[in-house]
C-alpha cells in the first residue's frame, strides 16, 4: 500500500494527533533481532526502540509466549505459580530495598502507582522531577513532563535542572564543584516545598536521564541527591523503562549509577 494512503487510513483509524516519526514515515512490516524491514524488504538498524529489550522476534521469547498462551492467559487475581515465580525472580534481581512486585499494564500506570504509594507512605504531596523529564501520560504522571524551572502551574510538582557536563549550569568547574552546584538546586527545591507549606513525597527520575539526552553526570551527584531527598523525608522512585533489564549492561540502571531505590518501575517487553 502507498505510504500516503496508509497515513490517511491511520489518521482515520487512530486519529491525526497520534505522532509518527520522520517526514517520510517508515512503513515497517517485520523485525529480526536489532533490524527492521520495510514493505520492500529494505533493512534498517533499530537504533531507537527502547521497548523490546531482547530484540525483535526473539525465538526463545516467542516460544515461551506460545507455550504460555496454550496453557493459560489470565490476570493476577487467581492463584497461579508462574506469576509468583516471576515476581520472586524479579525482586531477587533488585537491591534489598525492593521486596515485592506490583504488576501494571503500562509505564504510565506503574509510575501512577509508585507516586500514590509514596504519598501514602510519606503523607507528603510534593514531587521533584527534572526540567526535561517524561514519565507517562496520565493526569498525575503527565504533570512531570518538561516542567520549566520555577513553574508554579503544576500543582505539587517542582523541577530541577538535570545534571550534565556538556551544557552545565556553571561553566569551568570540575566534577565535584559542578555536582555541588546541581545539588544546590535540589536543596532549593526542597526548601521551596517547605516554604509552600507542603511535605515532600519523593523524587522520580530515570537513573540515566534517557529522555533528558543521556547526559554525562558529574561524579558524586547521584548518591548525594538520593541522600538529600531521603534526609528531607521523601522517597526515591526510579523509572527504569529505558534503562532496566540489562539495557545499560547491568540489570538495572540504578546499579550503573551506583544508587538504590525505594520504589522502582521496571518495564519489560519481549
Amino acid at each position: 500500500m502507498e505510504i500516503s494512503k496508509l497515513v490517511d487510513r491511520r489518521n482515520k483509524a487512530i486519529g491525526q494527533g497520534a505522532p509518527l516519526f520522520y517526514e517520510q514515515p517508515l512503513h515497517i512490516v517485520r523485525g529480526d533481532g536489532a533490524y527492521l524491514y520495510d514493505q520492500e524488504d529494505r533493512q534498517y538498524i533499530d537504533m531507537y526502540n527502547n521497548v523490546p529489550c531482547v530484540g525483535h522476534a526473539n525465538p526463545k521469547v516467542a516460544a515461551a509466549m506460545h507455550q504460555q498462551l496454550q496453557t493459560l492467559n489470565v490476570h493476577s487475581r487467581y492463584l497461579h505459580e508462574d506469576i509468583l515465580e516471576y515476581a520472586e525472580k524479579l525482586s531477587a534481581l533488585h537491591a534489598s530495598s525492593i521486596e515485592s512486585v506490583v504488576f501494571s499494564c503500562s509505564g504510565t500506570e506503574a509510575n501512577e502507582v509508585a507516586m500514590t504509594m509514596a504519598r501514602i507512605k510519606t503523607r507528603g504531596k510534593a514531587f521533584i522531577c527534572t526540567n526535561a523529564a517524561y514519565h507517562g501520560n496520565s493526569n498525575q504522571v503527565g504533570q512531570l513532563t518538561h516542567v520549566p524551572l520555577g513553574d508554579k502551574n503544576r500543582k505539587h510538582i517542582y523541577s530541577i535542572p538535570y545534571p550534565q557536563k556538556f551544557r552545565p549550569i556553571v561553566k569551568g568547574l570540575n566534577d565535584q564543584e559542578l555536582s555541588h552546584e546541581y545539588l544546590e538546586t535540589l536543596k532549593e527545591a526542597i526548601t521551596q516545598i517547605k516554604d509552600d507549606g507542603l511535605e515532600l513525597a519523593g523524587i522520580l527520575f530515570c537513573p540515566i536521564f534517557a529522555n533528558e539526552g543521556l547526559p554525562d553526570i558529574p561524579d558524586g551527584y547521584m548518591k548525594s541527591a538520593v541522600e538529600m531527598v531521603r534526609g528531607a523525608g521523601g522517597l526515591v522512585i526510579i523509572d527504569e523503562v529505558q534503562s532496566g533489564f540489562c539495557r545499560t549492561g547491568n540489570w538495572w540502571g540504578y546499579q550503573t549509577v551506583g544508587i538504590e531505590p525505594d520504589i522502582v518501575h521496571g518495564q519489560t517487553h519481549g
